[in-house]
C-alpha cells in the first residue's frame, strides 16, 4: 500500500492539468460533455493525490502545520 501511495502523489499533475484544459474548454466553447468530461477526470485525480499525500503523513508535520497556519493568518491579514 506504500508504494501505491507513493505512485497516486504524483497525480496532482495530470489532474491539475485536465481541470484546466476542463475550464478553458468549457469557457471558450460552452459546457460540453467533453469539458464536463475533463473537469471530472480531473477532479478524480486531485482528490486520489490528495487522499495520497494525506495517507502518507503530510498533514501531520509539523512543518506542514505551521505553514499553514502562517499562509491563513497571511490571507486572512489581508482583508
Amino acid at each position: 500500500m506504500k508504494t501505491l501511495s507513493k505512485a497516486l502523489k504524483y497525480l496532482i499533475w495530470p489532474g491539475l492539468m485536465l481541470v484546466t484544459a476542463g475550464l478553458v474548454v468549457g469557457l471558450m466553447n460552452g459546457w460540453t460533455l467533453v469539458a464536463l468530461s475533463l473537469l471530472v477526470v480531473g477532479a478524480m485525480l486531485l482528490v486520489a493525490s490528495f487522499a495520497a499525500i494525506s495517507y502518507g503523513g503530510f498533514w501531520q508535520r509539523r512543518s506542514t502545520q505551521a505553514s499553514t497556519n502562517a499562509a491563513i493568518f497571511d490571507f486572512w491579514r489581508s482583508w
